[in-house]
């Protein structure tokens, strides 16, 4: 159990709301898993005719012709409810998750000769319930994981910045020397939800340091709502009738199926713009494209972004702490690449954050390190910090974020 060709492995999986990242470890050598050559896999679950789930890239392909026999984003159906309707058939949200579990495991299992894993790690948000976690366990049963060890995503983000990027795979602009006691806060911005938490290290580990915090109802699907909602505008002003036909109560199946279209290439629009200061998006039944420059996508998210610096500060007082008494802010998910993250950041807190080269893998990486483990219930909040004998203060340990690094080809 757990010998490949290459040797002992583990396996860690961060499922996310709108993809999962997978990475397996052999000999300390972290190693993505490549499904449908990328290492995002999409966390959309479809159901063929037959009942049959279909994950991944299959999923995504269905979806954009059957719309309604798709969850785009099962996490959140799993955090909802216990059951979805799907293709006019009831399916358990644990199934859907299943499924996704299930193609990450088959493709590492896979790479290392059909061998299963000595151990298998999952991720979850810190503010997740009982009742949530044994879903998840539910889940990776149903997907024939076994028994899976589960760690809370904050303190597998710190371990990658503290213990990860310090080995080998980080850029020394996101590497962080994190004194024993002193305080991380985790900027957590994925495609479907936002969280916030502080981390304190406790000898070799992490700790939770009061409660988590954020928005599950927040992240970059609404960043590519703003931009939809920016170009149905300008569309509508150029040509109302061609506008009109995009909506399905018009133009029926066809255009429900250009629609999903055009969120695709919403959604590599926004992405384009961390890269690049302009984009040019065409929208079917216009002749002519539409351009969008960073400076309009930024204010159109100006408010959202705002809102999560705003978040990650009330938690950081929630935990009994001020600003200053963090060594760092580290960003994790795809959607903190979004440049103005950093800058807001750098003026709620006086500096710029961490951020790894691929912040979208960095839970992931963070989960397979030891010596990560289940995460134990959160300590009571620490006095604040004081020169007068009490709680000693961290020494500020900010780092610039490498503005180089590399953009996920998903979030």
């Amino acid at each position: 159990m757990g010998e490949s060709r290459m040797g002992r492995w583990t396996l860690a999986i961060d499922f996310g709301t709108s993809f999962t990242t997978a990475v397996t470890a052999v000999d300390g050598n972290v190693v993505p898993v490549e499904i449908a050559n990328s290492r995002y896999l999409p966390s959309t679950v479809a159901m063929e005719d037959g009942g049959a789930l279909l994950t991944g890239p299959e999923a995504l392909q269905r979806a954009r012709h059957e719309p309604e026999s798709a969850v785009r984003l099962p996490k959140r159906a799993l955090v909802a409810g216990p059951k979805v309707r799907l293709g006019g058939r009831t399916v358990a949200t644990t199934d859907l998750v299943a499924a996704v579990l299930g193609r990450a495991a088959a493709e590492a299992r896979a790479a290392h000769g059909g061998a299963e894993p000595a151990e298998t790690t999952l991720t979850h948000p810190a503010g997740w319930c009982d009742d949530q976690l044994a879903a998840l366990r539910k889940a990776a049963a149903a997907a024939g994981l076994g028994t899976v060890r589960l760690v809370a995503e904050p303190i597998a983000a710190a371990a990658h910045y503290v213990v990860g990027c310090a080995a080998a795979e980080c850029r020394a602009a996101s590497r962080l020397d994190l004194p024993d006691g002193a305080y991380l806060a985790v900027y957590d911005l994925g495609g479907g939800t936002f969280d916030t938490a502080v981390v304190q290290r406790a000898g070799a580990g992490f700790v939770l340091v009061g409660e988590p915090g954020g928005d599950p109802a927040l992240g970059g699907e609404d960043f590519d709502e703003r931009l939809l909602e920016l170009l149905a505008e300008r569309a509508a002003d150029r040509d109302p009738d061609a506008f009109d036909a995009l909506d399905p109560a018009v133009g029926g199946p066809p255009a429900r199926r250009a629609r999903v279209m055009l969120r695709r290439d919403i959604t590599e629009a926004k992405q384009a713009l961390s890269r690049r200061v302009t984009v040019d998006l065409a929208i079917p039944g216009f002749p002519a494209t539409f351009r969008v420059t960073r400076r309009e996508f930024t204010e159109i998210i100006e408010a959202d972004l705002r809102r999560t610096a705003d978040l990650l500060r009330a938690t950081v007082t929630g935990a009994g702490l001020d600003p200053s008494d963090l060594a760092a802010v580290a960003l994790a998910g795809g959607s903190s690449r979004v440049p103005r993250v950093a800058e807001l950041i750098a003026e709620t807190f006086g500096a710029l954050p961490l951020m790894a080269p691929d912040p979208k893998s960095s839970v992931a990486h963070g989960a397979l390190l030891e010596p990560v483990h289940e995460t134990p219930p959160p300590p009571s909040p620490p006095p604040p910090a004081s020169s007068d004998g009490g709680t000693a203060e961290a020494k500020p340990l900010w780092i610039d974020p490498d503005p180089d690094g590399f953009l996920p080809e998903e979030w």
